[in-house]
Formats: C-alpha cells, sequence, structure tokens
C-alpha cells in the first residue's frame, strides 16, 4: 500500500500503479530509476528482493540515482521491518528521501580532497626532485674542495700546485656559499 505520495512523484508514476508491488516498482525502475543504477535497486526493491536483504536484520537502505528533467537526483530508499516476526520478514516500510543536496555536497568534499592529495602528490614530487637537484649541485664543489684539498697535502713543497688548489678550493667555496644562499 502507498500511504503517502509526493505530488511530482505521483506525477510522474500516474499509469505506473498496479495492484502488484513488484509490478509498481518494474514501472518505477524502468521508468524513474537511472539505467546504471536500475540493476542494484531490483536487487533491493522487489518483494523477494526485500525478504532476502531484512533476513537477520531489522532495516537496509541504499542510494539511487533518478532521471529528472533538471537531470539526475539522488534518492536514499530506507526499508525497514515492521512485523513483529522474527523469521521471513511478512511486513516492511519502504521510504524514499531526496538525498540530492547531501550526495553533491559529498561529492564536492571528495573532490576537494582529491585535489588536496594531488597537490601535496606535486609537492612531494617538487621537494624531491629540488633536494635531488640541491644535493648534486652542494656535492660539486664539495668534492672539489676536498680533492684540492687532498692535493694541496700531497704536495706541501710544490708551491705552484699548494696555489693552484687553494685557488680552485677558493673558487668552488664561493661557489657553494652562493648556493647555499639561494637555498635559503
Amino acid at each position: 500500500y502507498i500511504y503517502r505520495l509526493a505530488e511530482y512523484i505521483r506525477k510522474r508514476l500516474e499509469e505506473g500503479f498496479f495492484d502488484s508491488f513488484d509490478g509498481t516498482m518494474e514501472y518505477f525502475v524502468e521508468n524513474i530509476v537511472y539505467a546504471f543504477d536500475e540493476e542494484t535497486v531490483r536487487e533491493k526493491i522487489f518483494i523477494d528482493g526485500i525478504r532476502r536483504n531484512l533476513e537477520g536484520r531489522r532495516d537496509y537502505s541504499f542510494i539511487f540515482r533518478a532521471k529528472a528533467k533538471q537531470g539526475l537526483i539522488y534518492y536514499r530508499c530506507m526499508v525497514v521491518r515492521i512485523d513483529k516476526n522474527e523469521g521471513e520478514a511478512t511486513e516492511a516500510l519502504v521510504g524514499f528521501a531526496d538525498v540530492n543536496e547531501e550526495q553533491e555536497n559529498s561529492m564536492r568534499q571528495k573532490q576537494l580532497l582529491e585535489d588536496a592529495l594531488e597537490q601535496a602528490r606535486n609537492a612531494g614530487k617538487a621537494k624531491t626532485m629540488f633536494l635531488s637537484n640541491m644535493s648534486h649541485d652542494i656535492r660539486t664543489p664539495m668534492n672539489a674542495i676536498i680533492g684540492f684539498a687532498e692535493i694541496a697535502q700531497l704536495h706541501p713543497d710544490d708551491i705552484e700546485t699548494v696555489q693552484d688548489s687553494l685557488s680552485k678550493i677558493l673558487s668552488s667555496g664561493e661557489h657553494l656559499l652562493q648556493l647555499i644562499d639561494n637555498i635559503l
């Protein structure tokens, strides 16, 4: 039995009311439910599906999309067992609620989170690349400083080699200082 029905739904279902609940629901699925959600709705809204889904449970709900003039609208269907029997469900209440705004907000939040995650990943990649480049750029003058210091140490009596090494150490040190200043 249909106890209450919104007027705009009543108008869309005018020719879809049949003597059987499943007949009415079939019309509803074929004419109102979005094609990609039809199978899910059929599994959960026909009498056999209601019995199956209420087995050992008091209620269940699911969200589906419906076709409308303004596009797709999200609905939540809630099915609640109202009989007192613990065995097979003999009576249930089926209700539909428009949750379009709730779903749209949820999807917006999900998109914002996905965008933030992508930004964090990009920032992580940029940081990794920056550190990789900087470590290479810093190592080059450091290796020169260490290498020329070792050369000068190996040839303390060769004034020309020591002078040349000290000159290159000084140049590499200035280059390293400039890199560090740029980083900071």
